[in-house]
């Protein structure tokens, strides 16, 4: 265990402390801020440095515990079991943080050893890409998944080129590692000045969801992998997702399209030419058949939307099957009434500003589950 009173650089490190994230008793708002020891000036309302306390009080206590379990007898031990951490567990890689969002990785972090995942970090130096690369390569190879908790700034750099946050997921992303990025759902990130870092957080793998949305997500992903198909299948045999959109907001169907896709679902939309009677019962007989319903609200009007939603209900009792998942993607423009309408179980997409695939993962999970009446 290393305890920080202070700042330090990585350069000043032991060699064999390098690579240990240890208990900070100092904070720094940026890199551009001065460094606040905690608990020197204000130790009354110094909540950090109280935090840090408990925290390095707690793991010293399980430490001395599992030590002295070592040297108990086997009855003794079992009387004391807890979920145990094997070099066979499953593993994720959780990147280090930056000072901002660092208690918050450290109750992640916690909560995947409860769960019995073996927490793989490290702390990288800022002054060789080689050995974070080197050290970032070995960590993916033995995960099952990439774990980032996005801050409001993009942390210290390394070589004074790439932020840190950034390097890490593109080294995960490289590797082609299942990745798993969480950011506030509250951040607005218009505000930020950064570009590449911007980026990151309006990326794909972002999930601006409550975090404790985010623990279940990993922990299913990890400890509850999907079971594997059978090498020959009915081609016949799988879900397919009706996605209703009207003309004017066809071209937002084309992401929605390659997510099914890639999630092994089939599609259809709506027929664009015939007469009304033609158009009407082709509308009810996806209505009837598919296994999932995604009503695009684009540019159409909120009344059309809500006509679609009303159909669905009209139509359920003449379903042989319940419906399993219904969705509302909410795309571009964003200057538009919002929908106000809700049905139970139904899933709204928000995406307004641009299409972001880890909002579908409810509907899709939703979809292997089943489940809308």
């Amino acid at each position: 265990m290393i305890v920080d009173r202070k700042a330090v650089s990585d350069k000043d490190r032991p060699d064999a402390l390098k690579d240990i994230l240890g208990y900070k008793f100092w904070h720094q708002e940026n890199e551009n801020e001065p460094v606040e020891i905690l608990g020197e000036l204000n130790p009354d309302q110094d909540i950090r440095f109280y935090r840090s306390i408990n925290k390095l009080i707690q793991d010293l206590v399980s430490e001395m515990k599992r030590l002295r379990a070592i040297h108990q007898k086997p009855e003794a031990q079992e009387t004391h079991a807890t979920v145990s951490i094997s070099e066979d567990s499953p593993a994720i890689f959780l990147a280090e943080p930056t000072d901002d969002v660092y208690d918050l990785w450290e109750d992640l972090k916690d909560n995947f050893k409860r769960e019995g995942i073996n927490v793989l970090t490290h702390r990288l130096p800022l002054d060789s890409s080689k050995d974070c690369c080197e050290v970032i390569q070995k960590k993916v190879s033995q995960a099952n998944c990439f774990v980032q908790v996005l801050g409001a700034y993009p942390g210290p750099k390394i070589e004074n080129t790439t932020a840190k946050t950034i390097f890490q997921y593109e080294m995960a992303a490289k590797a082609k590692l299942k990745i798993f990025q969480w950011c506030d759902p509250e951040m607005d990130v218009k505000d930020l000045n950064h570009e590449p870092y911007k980026a990151l957080l309006t990326g794909n793998d972002v999930m601006p969801i409550h975090i404790e949305e985010f623990k279940r997500e990993i922990c299913l992903h990890v400890l509850e992998p999907p079971e594997t198909q059978s090498v020959s299948c009915d081609c016949l045999s799988g879900d397919y997702v009706f996605l209703n959109a009207n003309q004017v907001d066809q071209c937002l169907t084309t992401d929605i399209i390659q997510l099914m896709n890639d999630n092994n679902l089939g599609h259809s939309l709506p027929i664009k030419h015939g007469a009304a009677k033609e158009i009407r019962e082709n509308l009810e007989m996806h209505l009837q058949e598919c296994d999932g319903i995604v009503i695009v609200y684009g540019a159409v009007s909120q009344q059309w939307a809500h006509a679609q939603l009303i159909q669905c209900r009209k139509i359920r009792n003449k379903r042989s099957q319940p419906l399993k998942a219904l969705a509302v993607y909410d795309g571009p423009p964003e200057d538009k009434e919002d929908l106000d309408f809700m049905l139970p179980n139904m899933h709204m997409i928000h995406c307004r500003s641009q299409f972001q695939p880890s909002k579908f993962r409810p509907f899709l999970r939703a979809m292997q589950k089943g489940g809308v009446s």
